[in-house]
């Protein structure tokens, strides 16, 4: 049986090398004029504290009134997402507008800090009827054995390193159940979520190297090796 994948959203993030006092009225404002026709909504400014611990917290929150596109800056990250329109959706629909947006991104924000790393994390669904038994057969036997009875819940967390476009990579998958609403259809579907996430995180590299070509080449690259039919093809009736 031929299962059907849905493309769920993408997420690129970039991890400022130093923290930006006041993102919204310095990296929003670079970023506004040149993203407006993705971002229709009235952008959210929190008054965030300046706390070590609250770094990460956006501060400037923005989004799109069909709810295809948001963006989160915080003093230390930024995170763009682009969101499936549903069942039938793919990443190619969208990856035209993510490259696009990527380049801008880095290159704005290039201009304000260093960036530290960056990273490409994209959703997909698998429509499963027993999810956490198919999860479960990804899990050594005799650990299972070892746990005794029947799977109940399941999860898998797997980060490699890996070499590609010349640096080191982390390449983290996960697998998890999950009940998926889609607004074509309006029903619910139970399935597994696979998650790809590759990022430069790795302390090995240097940060110099990420410019807007690199950033076109580096989600190239996370699509290539997103493997997906390899892991469904693990799933056996």
């Amino acid at each position: 049986m031929k299962r059907k994948l849905s493309f769920m959203q993408s997420q690129f993030a970039i991890y400022f090398e130093d923290g930006i006092a006041r993102p919204d009225d310095i990296l929003w404002k670079s970023l506004s004029g040149q993203v407006t026709e993705k971002f229709d909504e009235t952008p959210i400014i929190l008054p965030v504290p300046n706390e070590p611990a609250l770094a990460e917290v956006p501060i400037v929150q923005v989004s799109s009134k069909n709810e295809a596109f948001r963006l989160n800056i915080s003093r230390k990250r930024l995170d763009f997402f682009i969101y499936g329109k549903g069942k039938s959706a793919s990443f190619k629909d969208s990856k035209d507008i993510l490259l696009r947006s990527v380049k801008i991104f880095v290159r704005e924000t290039k201009s304000i800090t260093k960036i530290k790393w960056i990273g490409s994390i994209s959703n997909f669904f698998i429509e499963i009827k027993s999810p956490e038994l198919y999860i479960g057969r990804f899990i050594n036997n005799k650990f299972m054995d070892i746990h005794e009875g029947n799977t109940l819940e399941a999860t898998v967390d797997y980060i490699s390193k890996i070499r590609g476009l010349d640096i080191s990579l982390n390449n983290h998958t996960r697998l998890q159940a999950a009940i998926a609403k889609f607004k074509d259809t309006k029903e619910e579907s139970t399935g597994v979520i696979v998650s790809r996430d590759i990022n430069t995180k790795s302390q090995e590299n240097s940060k110099d190297f990420i410019n807007e070509e690199f950033a076109e080449k580096f989600i190239d690259f996370a699509e290539k090796n997103f493997k997906l039919n390899e892991i469904m093809s693990l799933w056996k009736e």
